[in-house]
């Protein structure tokens, strides 16, 4: 399913994403269609990239990342996360390359 999912993913999203971001919204979107299908997926199958991206999610939509993921339409996606701060989406995926405990306290210090 996870790699099925990397199929339908925008070419420029992959190409313009770290691929801790890629891997986690491919995960994120994958524990959703395995949910729906009630199939089961390993909570052992990208579990920090996928905490990230459900931590993101808070501050944004899933329709948000899904725009961005499949379409590579971002602008919402980043308008959300600059309405929390001037900068954000851009931090948070400079701090993601470096670390993914970093990106996670970087949101976690705007709740």
């Amino acid at each position: 399913m996870h790699e099925a999912l990397h199929l339908h993913s925008d070419r420029t999203w992959i190409s313009d994403q770290h691929w801790k971001v890629n891997e986690g919204a491919t995960e994120f979107f994958t524990r959703r269609v395995c949910d729906a299908a009630k199939v089961d997926r390993s909570d052992d199958a990208y579990p920090e990239v996928l905490g990230a991206l459900r931590l993101l999610v808070t501050f944004s939509s899933v329709e948000a990342l899904a725009a961005a993921y499949f379409k590579n339409e971002t602008k919402q996606l980043q308008s959300d996360l600059e309405a929390v701060r001037p900068g954000l989406w851009t931090d948070w995926r400079i701090t993601i390359i470096k670390s993914i405990k970093a990106a996670n306290a970087l949101l976690e210090s705007l709740k």
